[in-house]
């Protein structure tokens, strides 16, 4: 018989207390270390030998899909590394869905023919589209209208997420779509699209900035105004330049030089009839940038200057803090007008800028700040500790939860938490489980796999570097 001596009560505490210690120890120990503390995130020593999956794309969020390069080709993977549209585009964009597309089918489109630059565009919808369009009803999502760009042969089309053409590559210029409308270019003049590709705004226009609360700035003949939703211009051209309109207000350049506001009425609310300004900037978060002299300060919607010229540089708000540069360095203000980050940085880059209050989600606390520092890039938080320590040899602003970053050859995708979403050289390996390469919808044949090649580069500036700025002729 064996008998135990039961332990004092302080005792067995104590025991159980080293038992979790020894437990967390252990599970500490096999946690992976936090990318902010690594050099490098992207291995030196990394070997090519994984093949990538192939699963084509029938039901995967838009926000799950990112644009990778594999070898001079562009296609889609999914943010578990899979493939999901073939790479086959000189070049491909982000998926940016629009809340005003959510809900609406697929709508398949073809061109009753190609235009020669200065023509119309004429589209019509397809009526049988499981004809030209083989798949299958039952997969259809309510995300199934999102759109992106891609560039084949030089010229701009429109796909869905499964990689079949919305609209095909036929416009030297085309913007992304925009609260259910999108600008296109003949490389001579501007016009418009509709949520279903009608050109609804003909090549009419010298320039044309995307809708930005239902207002699309114009350029013509060297003056500046804005249109509706219906293409009907509701503010004529008169000003040498104008900004899209935020919050409510827009800002202009009278031919005299003077600065202001108008609100969509065109009426205008405010004008800087003494000059004391040299430039303005947008409203967003109840401020915007304004500029003295060489010096950058910010005014309130009363106009009234909240704080004083100081700034060498300064971007306007953006998820709540703005980028200043005091003193050659950058650093963050907050709404109240206080540091929450000190300037010490060589660059720095607001939130990444998405038009659409109804689809924001790179706005929460969790996105991070893109800044340089010793002539790498790295990520910040909002009050300013590093999350991931500067490494990269280019890089760009959170997007959805996610971040493109450079090391040589090419780049890669991290998350919020530096995680590794996509390794460039993972390419190298191959593709497993492609099928043999389909018609596309205009009856050419999809491109195979990847070979090297040199890529043309990007022929569209990433969404929050879009300059939102229209600029005339000045007497």
């Amino acid at each position: 018989m064996i008998f135990v001596t039961p332990l004092p009560r302080h005792a067995y505490n104590q025991a159980v207390l080293r038992t979790l210690l020894v437990v967390l120890c252990g599970v500490l120990m096999l946690q992976p270390p936090a990318y902010g503390d690594t050099d490098r995130i992207f291995p030196q020593n990394y070997v090519a030998n994984k093949t990538l999956r192939f699963r084509p794309n029938h039901n995967q969020r838009p926000e799950r899909i990112l644009p990778v390069n594999m070898n001079g080709r562009w296609g889609y993977i999914g943010i578990d590394g899979v493939v999901l549209v073939l790479p086959q585009y000189e070049w491909a964009d982000y998926f940016y869905e629009d809340a005003r597309t959510r809900g609406l089918p697929d709508v398949p489109l073809e061109l009753d023919r190609f235009p020669r630059p200065g023509q119309p565009v004429a589209i019509r919808t397809m009526v049988d589209i499981n004809g030209l369009y083989p798949v299958n009803a039952a997969v259809e999502t309510r995300y199934a209208s999102s759109r992106a760009r891609v560039v084949v042969d030089g010229l701009t089309g429109f796909v869905d997420k499964r990689g079949w053409w919305f609209i095909p590559p036929v416009f030297p210029y085309a913007d992304r779509y925009s609260e259910g409308y999108a600008v296109i270019g003949n490389g001579e003049k501007y016009g418009v699209l509709d949520l279903f590709g009608f050109q609804i705004v003909p090549f009419t226009y010298d320039g044309l900035l995307r809708y930005r609360e239902g207002m699309a700035g114009v350029l013509r003949d060297g003056r500046c105004g804005f249109i509706d939703k219906r293409g009907r211009l509701v503010i004529e051209p008169r000003y040498v330049r104008v900004r899209s309109f935020s919050e409510g207000r827009a800002m202009v350049e009278a031919p005299n030089g003077t600065l202001g506001y108008i609100l969509r009425n065109g009426r205008l609310d405010w004008a800087d009839k003494q000059r004391r300004f040299s430039d303005l900037g947008d409203f967003r978060g109840g401020f915007a940038r304004a500029r003295v002299g060489d010096r950058w300060g910010y005014i309130d919607k009363r106009y009234r200057l909240r704080v004083e010229p100081r700034f060498e540089e300064a971007l306007d708000f953006e998820g709540g803090v703005a980028a200043v540069m005091i003193d050659g360095k950058w650093g963050y203000l907050d709404a109240s007008f206080r540091f929450t980050v000190d300037p010490r940085y060589e660059l720095a880059f607001d939130f990444a800028r998405q038009d659409d209050p109804d689809d924001a989600p790179e706005r929460s606390d969790a996105v991070l700040l893109l800044v340089q520092s010793r002539g790498l890039l790295g990520y910040i938080n909002r009050i300013g500790r590093v999350s991931i320590s500067p490494q990269f040899d280019s890089a760009l602003p959170y997007f959805r939860r996610y971040a493109r970053v450079s090391q040589p050859p090419s780049f890669g995708y991290i998350d919020v938490s530096g995680r590794v979403l996509w390794d460039p050289r993972e390419a190298a390996g191959g593709i497993a489980g492609e099928p043999v390469p389909p018609l596309d919808p205009l009856g050419r044949q999809w491109l195979g796999l990847p070979t090297p090649t040199f890529p043309i580069g990007e022929p569209y500036p990433f969404d929050s570097f879009y300059p939102h700025e229209l600029i005339g002729h000045r007497d």
